[in-house]
């Protein structure tokens, strides 16, 4: 807590701190002798009472010009405007509200005030949207809201419920929200939460009734300290109730599986599971077809500082790294998808003129980029056995929806897709299903 001498607060140095609910506002009223909601100070010096009163004098009119800004602010941005509501006389001076005004002219409306119901036409009620429209655009665009946000449920919710209430409506401040109105939605969002958690004792945590998220913790210094990871997921496990607990999935990282083995040892009832696409994923991955693409892939590092943006093509690589499965795979389909571009450049003016031209590094890649025969033919192997697998694992990895509903087709639709990639021939694709009913 900060000092008394440290404090900027006027009131501070006149004053004794106690432990009882007053209030600098409070405080300043007393020394002031303002009569205003506390009994003024019988002690007070004339000085002190004198700089009080001036502090709380300059600070209203601090607050109320703040205010007016801020009304003045509204209405010179606001392209849906009811001049039936008074405003301060330099508002109405203006003339122009914002830079767009220029350009929109003022209506009849803008004199007369909101046209009724019975005068309404569908021409004016286009043009009241439009400019409603406006209001809504410049607040996405100055608190750099995503364009996405007008698509939720609870967007159109608000506006509906801003139209329902009328002009009137004095809309929230943000002392309020982040006060009483998240109270609100905590309340809301626990009774919720407790009653799906009252059914878990009939069927399971993910049923018809929903699904929880129950918390999130930044693992980020201990993601390879599998102890400390399973003192986590064991305090899940304990607040969920251990009866309750059928498995537990997790990544196929060497720290989550010791983890799986300390959770089965310590309780008895409960499965540790790896995510079975990501298994399915890494055992595609050893293939001898896969493995040379994604190995020499990753050759083309040595040429990371020749930029073909803009020259041969519209976007760069996806630059190799140290990525789990699916990531590899997306630079080999990032890869084929600048194949052309990519063959163009080694063979311009410009390539031969580069001094990667002449390294051997640069020589290598060349050579494995102009390879229709093996190289690829190994990229489009790839893509073909491990595009489908990718599109499971990201409905299993999705947070729109539960993904045990629709997981099970989701498998049959990725081994039939795999078996179209290559026409049906079983012998291209009979390894690939395989290892997914293996690990499935």
């Amino acid at each position: 807590m900060a000092t008394k001498g440290s404090r900027k607060d006027p009131a501070w140095p006149y004053s004794i701190e106690i432990p009882i609910e007053c209030g600098k506002k409070r405080v300043k009223e007393h020394l002031a002798c303002t009569h205003r909601d506390v009994s003024p100070c019988p002690n007070v010096p004339d000085e002190v009472k004198e700089e009080i009163c001036q502090y709380l004098k300059t600070f209203e009119t601090t607050k109320f010009m703040a205010q007016r800004n801020f009304e003045e602010n509204v209405e010179c941005g606001a392209y849906f405007v009811n001049p039936n509501i008074s405003s301060s006389p330099s508002v109405n001076d203006r003339g122009v509200r914002g830079p767009m005004d220029r350009f929109l002219g003022t209506t009849k409306d803008d004199e007369q005030g909101t046209v009724s119901d019975e005068k309404m036409t569908p021409a004016r009620a286009k043009e009241h949207r439009n400019r409603v429209c406006l209001d809504i655009e410049r607040c996405f665009y100055e608190n750099v809201i995503s364009f996405n946000v007008a698509t939720s449920p609870s967007f159109i919710g608000m506006v509906r419920s801003i139209g329902q209430y009328g002009r009137d409506l004095k809309p929230p401040t943000s002392y309020e929200l982040r006060t009483w109105i998240l109270n609100e939605k905590v309340k809301t969002t626990t009774t919720v939460v407790d009653d799906i958690k009252a059914t878990w004792k009939k069927p399971v945590v993910n049923n018809q009734y929903g699904t929880v998220f129950l918390n999130t913790f930044d693992a980020s210094d201990c993601i390879k300290n599998a102890h400390k990871l399973f003192e986590l997921l064991d305090a899940v496990i304990e607040e969920i109730g251990e009866e309750l607990v059928v498995q537990v999935v997790t990544d196929n990282a060497s720290a989550y599986k010791a983890v799986g083995e300390l959770l089965m040892e310590k309780k008895k009832g409960l499965y540790w599971t790896p995510c079975a696409a990501h298994l399915m994923l890494e055992k595609i991955g050893d293939l001898l077809q896969n493995k040379y693409a994604l190995l020499k892939a990753k050759k083309k590092s040595a040429i990371s500082s020749i930029t073909i943006n803009g020259k041969f093509a519209e976007k760069d690589l996806l630059r190799p790294a140290i990525t789990r499965f699916a990531t590899s795979f997306f630079i080999l389909e990032s890869l084929h998808g600048l194949k052309q571009p990519l063959q163009s450049m080694f063979v311009s003016r410009e390539w031969s003129n580069c001094a990667w031209a002449k390294k051997d590094d640069g020589k290598v890649v060349k050579k494995i980029v102009m390879d229709e025969k093996t190289f690829w033919s190994s990229v489009v192997y790839s893509i073909k056995t491990s595009k489908p697998l990718i599109h499971v694992l990201r409905i299993v990895d999705g947070e729109k929806e539960p993904a045990m509903a629709y997981i099970y087709g989701a498998m049959d639709e990725c081994k039939e897709k795999i078996a179209s990639n290559f026409n049906g021939d079983v012998s291209q694709y009979k390894e690939i299903w395989d290892i997914i009913d293996e690990k499935w």
